[in-house]
């Protein structure tokens, strides 16, 4: 007989959203080892369809949210015709944020929950696994495991109480702290992406079954190698190629800051004329100070695109950014946006310490440079321009997602075995 597993996430693809990736790897891979998996997601309607994703073999059933929700989640951005209305927007935002506990997506858990009812009360469930963000995720799936005495394991993607990103009134860290324990200590396995996330819910929390699951690459593709190596040639320096350095994503108001490499480019003639720094999708207000703050730089600045146009711009790319903040808790911050870019077989420049998790995966698995001294940038980009540094490379199998949810499958597979939980 097949097992069930019942899979809760906020996005599910075909939304076209970075949240939608980890749990579609996630439920292909059980599919896949035979596994029959249904999909507990919820619609905000607020972006965009990726026909990319097949999700025909997987049963997925959605709830609506409420439009409350729908407006603190995805309330218009700050037009700057109008600069006082966008402040007051993010002010009712923050307001609404710290006054709805635990957090705004919890408004839609009693929706979730009697979706969730209806699902297993129609079918015998071995597994219900919920991915987070939002962490009313997991308070779904706690009270569903609870219901219907089914074993649940937790998958984070990011943490949540502790999270610096999130604009809090001081106290409500603390009762974020105790709530977020009180939940996952229920799980019988909490999963992490980084070891400091692992090292979190162990030691802070006592959640001693907790493993380490990297987000991982989706797969290798084939690449125009002939193009990477015969890159435009820059008219002011003959012979030696232009690199266009891509980053695509948010700047958190400009906490990921790359500086390191904006000083490295802008004291040097050499790089300053070969070198490009394309922007997709961050904020316009970041971008134009850096602009003038290093006038010798070449800036670009675009729009956020789809993915599929994304696609065609990171093959076009010679090498993909990754940036960190400064503080101690980004040492532990193993982003998402490394392993979107690994497919494609381009050095990485990451803007983080050498002893960060981040700093080890790159330098370590070569593939790239993880600093924040300039010389150092400096001297990598110019052995590249020089041609004594590769442009292509292909990504290391156990940084791929099949590799890091094998993890996470022999792991559940050992809790059965040990007969812990009975999924039978």
């Amino acid at each position: 007989m097949k097992k069930r597993l019942l899979l809760l996430s906020y996005y599910f693809p075909p939304d076209s959203i970075i949240g939608a990736a980890r749990p579609y790897r996630i439920a292909n891979f059980f599919f896949e080892r035979g596994w029959d998996v249904s999909i507990l997601a919820c619609d905000d309607g607020s972006v965009g369809k990726d026909p990319f994703y097949d999700v025909s073999h997987l049963s997925v059933a959605r709830v609506q949210i409420s439009s409350l929700l729908r407006w603190i989640n995805h309330a218009p951005k700050n037009d700057e015709s109008c600069l006082w209305k966008g402040k007051i927007y993010r002010a009712v935002r923050v307001f609404l944020r710290n006054i709805l506990w635990p957090e705004p997506f919890s408004l839609v858990c009693k929706f979730l929950e009697e979706k969730g009812d209806e699902v297993l009360s129609e079918n015998r469930f071995d597994l219900i696994l919920s991915t987070a963000l939002p962490f009313s995720m997991h308070r779904t799936a706690r009270y569903l495991s609870e219901r219907h005495g089914i074993p649940w394991v937790a998958d984070n993607r990011d943490l949540w109480a502790t999270s610096p990103y999130r604009r809090l009134f001081i106290p409500r860290r603390y009762f974020d702290c105790i709530y977020e324990r009180a939940v996952l200590k229920d799980a019988v396995l909490v999963v992490g992406v980084s070891n400091a996330m692992v090292d979190h819910y162990v030691n802070a929390y006592g959640l001693k079954a907790s493993i380490r699951v990297m987000n991982g690459y989706d797969r290798r593709r084939a690449r125009d190698d002939q193009h990477l190596q015969s890159l435009i040639t820059c008219g002011a320096a003959p012979g030696k190629k232009t690199l266009e350095i891509i980053y695509a994503g948010g700047l958190y108001g400009g906490v990921r800051n790359p500086a390191p490499l904006l000083m490295a480019i802008s004291q040097d003639k050499d790089l300053y004329e070969c070198v490009k720094i394309s922007f997709y999708g961050s904020e316009n207000s970041c971008v134009n100070q850096w602009s003038r703050e290093y006038p010798t730089c070449k800036i670009d600045m675009f729009p956020r695109v789809s993915k599929s146009e994304l696609q065609v711009i990171y093959e076009r790319a010679s090498i993909f950014l990754v940036i960190l903040g400064n503080k101690d808790f980004e040492n532990g911050v193993l982003t998402g946006k490394l392993f979107e870019y690994l497919p494609y077989g381009k050095p990485i420049i990451a803007i983080a310490p050498d002893f960060s998790e981040l700093g080890k995966l790159v330098n370590g698995y070569g593939l790239g440079l993880a600093t924040r001294d300039p010389v150092k940038i400096s001297e990598y980009l110019r052995g590249i321009i020089d041609g004594g540094e590769s442009l292509i490379f292909d990504p290391p199998r156990e940084l791929s997602s099949n590799y890091q949810i094998g993890l996470l499958y022999e792991r559940i597979s050992t809790i059965m075995d040990n007969k812990l939980i009975c999924l039978s």
